[in-house]
């Protein structure tokens, strides 16, 4: 068996393993997957993908040092193989923003938040809905630390960008538009803030903005343009 067809039965042995909830057979399963890469070339892309599946399945058993070394590892790799300012690098940093968020390190993930925006912006323009994710994703951050006056040109930018690409009644823009109301709250502007919460319904949310990794196949077949 060569090494791609080997790395290939493991990575699928893994996930077969990871939906029946043997979240630790699976585990050593992707370590062993990862073994298959050291041969590979540096950018070839399986590599990466391991990693992010080590990255997801640690971090869920809370093996935070694990996992953060894995997230950390997923973005090297994939600006090796696809230069810093790759959409699929910029997904990359926004799951390790993602992972410090939830730990409340808000300054970590910051930095890593700004430069997945700056490189949306470069690579797809500054209305693309991904823009509008990463300065959500800015935008709560700071309301998480209570500096409204950060917060809201923030919200605002996204939130019309948001309107214009998406939509005044897309789910995105609805959380937008409910996370901007309770900033009008907390700053003491109940009229605007009644007035946006007339457009919506439901509870407000402050949960983290996923980007999907375009398909590895797809990366492969841009390298080979």
């Amino acid at each position: 068996m060569d090494m791609a067809t080997k790395w290939e039965t493991l990575s699928k042995q893994a996930e077969v393993l990871e939906q029946q909830g043997s979240i630790a057979a699976a585990e050593a399963m992707w370590l062993s997957a990862l073994e298959e890469t050291r041969s590979m070339q540096p950018d070839d892309l399986r590599a990466a993908y391991t990693v992010d599946c080590l990255a997801d399945i640690t971090n869920r058993q809370d093996k935070v040092v694990l996992a953060e070394l894995f997230f950390k590892q997923a973005v090297h790799l994939r600006t090796q193989a696809l230069g810093p300012d790759h959409v699929a690098v910029a997904a990359s940093l926004n799951n390790l923003a993602k992972f410090y968020y939830i730990r409340g390190k808000f300054g970590n993930s910051e930095a890593l938040t700004r430069r997945f925006v700056e490189i949306y912006e470069t690579s797809l323009g500054e209305y693309h809905p991904n823009v509008a994710t990463g300065l959500h994703n800015l935008a709560t951050l700071y309301h998480m630390q209570a500096d409204y006056d950060a917060a809201e040109p923030v919200y605002r930018r996204a939130l019309s960008i948001r309107e214009k690409s998406l939509g005044a009644d897309h789910p995105d823009t609805v959380k937008l538009i409910k996370n901007l109301a309770t900033l009008m709250q907390s700053t003491h502007r109940e009229e605007e803030a009644a007035q946006l919460s007339e457009r919506v319904s439901g509870s407000i949310t402050g949960s983290w903005k996923v980007v999907e990794l375009p398909e590895e196949g797809l990366l492969r077949q841009e390298q080979d343009a």
